[in-house]
This record gives structure tokens, C-alpha cells and sequence, in this order.
């Protein structure tokens, strides 16, 4: 990644997590280094996604 190009993927990453918090939306920390590994190019959106929802499933199997 070339460096202008991590800045745009990192101040994506920050316009997101402040939009949130217009509408008082915190997102864990896991969340946000999700989102800075993706930037990294370290995981893929794809598996960002597989985590949260492998996350998801085990909440939802502890809450029944």
C-alpha cells in the first residue's frame, strides 16, 4: 500500500468511528484494531467480518 493510499484507508477508518459517535456510538476496541489491521492490509475485510460474527455466535449460544 502506497503511503497516500494509507492515509485515505486510515482516515476512512476514523471518519467511521466519528460518525458513530455523532449518533453516541462507541465501538469496541476489538472493532477499531479490526479496522486498523484492515487498513495494514493485515486481514482482509472478509475475515474482519468472519471474526465478528464467530464473536456474535458464541454471545448468542451463551445467552439461551
Amino acid at each position: 500500500m502506497q503511503h497516500n493510499e494509507w492515509i485515505s484507508a486510515s482516515w476512512a477508518t476514523e471518519q467511521s468511528i466519528a460518525i458513530m459517535a455523532v449518533d453516541n456510538l462507541h465501538p469496541s476496541e476489538q472493532c477499531i484494531e479490526l479496522m486498523h489491521q484492515i487498513d495494514a492490509q493485515k486481514i482482509t475485510h472478509e475475515e474482519a467480518v468472519a471474526v465478528i460474527l464467530q464473536k456474535a455466535l458464541r454471545y448468542a449460544a451463551n445467552t439461551h
